[in-house]
């Protein structure tokens, strides 16, 4: 196996068995010649996603569904990781960092996040990163977890839908152009709570409200009773 002396690679693919390297190597050719592993890549809290991928469902589905393993050369058809959304709204996903591939003609971008655990949330997390390019095409994909190799595990899903989140919302309001305020709080500990404070909402339903539109207030709706009446001005109020 020749390696490519221009890139620097991680600890986690020194200790990659030789079959697993090899698949690995292939991706990285696909993010560009001399372009270094994404695990030296900081994976630190972007002060601005702006760079992110245009990501859209489409793109999700036909990634996860529609593209052939590169072990079986068969359709993925990872029905299962379509619920990595899930991960998004319990805030599993934290992070997120965009990084451009810096090189001629080029217009692809390497996603990193940390995601948690499903089984252990107190385990560190887990590192996965997409490659695609600006028009939301998903190139390639991995993750630490084992079923990462598949290259379609849920961890990958709930990055994806984290960057499908971004350009839903980018597309419906302007408050994107601040840090961050799109992304919905990450879960940094755990808590214990009475069950009356606990949300026991679906995920479905959350998504739901996460993406309904807000609805303008009709003035009809408001109580007269709420109404504070205002006095007329007094004559030395009028001369001030």
């Amino acid at each position: 196996m020749s390696l490519n002396t221009d890139r620097v690679y991680s600890s986690y693919y020194e200790a990659m068995e030789e079959k697993v390297k090899t698949r690995y190597l292939e991706k990285l050719d696909i993010l560009g010649e001399g372009v270094s592993d994404p695990y030296t890549f900081d994976v630190v809290e972007s002060r601005s996603l702006s760079d992110m991928p245009s990501i859209e469902y489409p793109d999700i589905y036909n990634y996860l569904i529609n593209t052939p393993s590169p072990y079986t050369k068969e359709e993925l058809k990872s029905y299962k990781s379509l619920m990595g959304y899930k991960y998004l709204l319990a805030g599993w996903v934290s992070n997120i960092s965009v990084h451009k591939i810096l090189s001629e003609n080029c217009d692809k971008l390497v996603v990193l996040a940390r995601v948690r655990h499903s089984q252990s949330v107190s385990a560190p997390p887990l590192i996965p990163w997409i490659a695609a390019e600006n028009n939301g095409t998903i190139l390639c994909a991995h993750c630490t977890c084992m079923a990462g190799l598949g290259e379609a595990c849920s961890h990958i899903s709930a990055l994806l839908f984290a960057a499908e989140a971004h350009t839903k919302l980018a597309q419906e309001t302007s408050c994107t152009s601040e840090s961050c305020k799109w992304l919905p709080p990450s879960m940094q500990k755990v808590k214990f709570a009475p069950i009356s404070d606990i949300d026991f909402c679906a995920p479905v339903t959350k998504r739901r409200k996460l993406m309904k539109p807000l609805q303008p207030i009709k003035l009809s709706s408001i109580s007269r009773s709420s109404i504070v009446p205002v006095s007329s001005p007094c004559k030395d109020e009028m001369a001030m």
